[in-house]
């Protein structure tokens, strides 16, 4: 199975599938950029599509009213997320390398074969049964991601940058994914370039 395109970008860096109840959005702990970060992967049965952004809850407007630094968020829409809520999986390495933002997975063949039978056995609607899939669309839908971790790299101080590129391990494309070397890039010995997007920045 191969999943049609439907992410959103609902807010700067966070993607939501409608139909699939799926979310991907990049995690971790610290704000700076040199600080470890996941590629997070959700998914919410309670999604609705005419309901991505739901106004704050007044216990959140009212903690953020008490300090000036979180004061201008009380009129900021959330992105919805019900009790339940799961976490399906999360792993990712990033960084600024040059001109380039590098997603880059570590997890191989192994690995990822692990992780979609765990998945398979939690019994997702539409997303247990294709996990293989699923994995590869949320990987893949990375480099879509306009911000990550608050950085916007379409902004000027990272003028420098030119593009986003999500990596893998080349055996994990073959031997888990099965998909074939010739179609994609190879970077460097071991790897491919799985997806990639040119930052585009506005004139003026």
């Amino acid at each position: 199975m191969v999943f049609r395109d439907d992410f959103i970008e609902v807010q700067p860096g966070f993607l939501i599938d409608p139909s699939l109840k799926l979310r991907v959005h990049i995690g971790g702990q610290g704000d700076g950029l040199d600080d470890p970060a996941g590629l997070c992967i959700g998914y919410d049965p309670e999604i609705d599509p005419g309901q991505l952004l739901v106004p704050p809850s007044e216990e959140d407007r009212r903690i953020w009213l008490m300090s000036p630094l979180t004061a201008h968020l009380v009129d900021v829409p959330m992105i919805f997320q019900s009790r339940r809520y799961d976490f399906v999986y999360g792993f990712f390495f990033w960084s600024i390398e040059g001109d380039r933002v590098r997603y880059k997975f570590q997890d191989d063949t192994y690995s990822l074969g692990l992780t979609a039978k765990v998945m398979e056995l939690r019994h997702f609607p539409a997303i247990s049964n294709n996990m293989r899939d699923t994995l590869l669309y949320a990987i893949s839908s990375a480099s879509r991601l306009t911000e990550v971790k608050g950085a916007d790299f379409s902004s000027p101080g990272y003028a420098e940058v030119k593009s986003v590129e999500v990596w893998i391990r080349s055996e994990a494309l073959v031997d888990f994914f099965n998909l074939p070397l010739t179609e994609f890039t190879s970077p460097e010995p071991g790897w491919v370039i799985l997806s990639s997007r040119k930052i585009v920045r506005c004139e003026g």
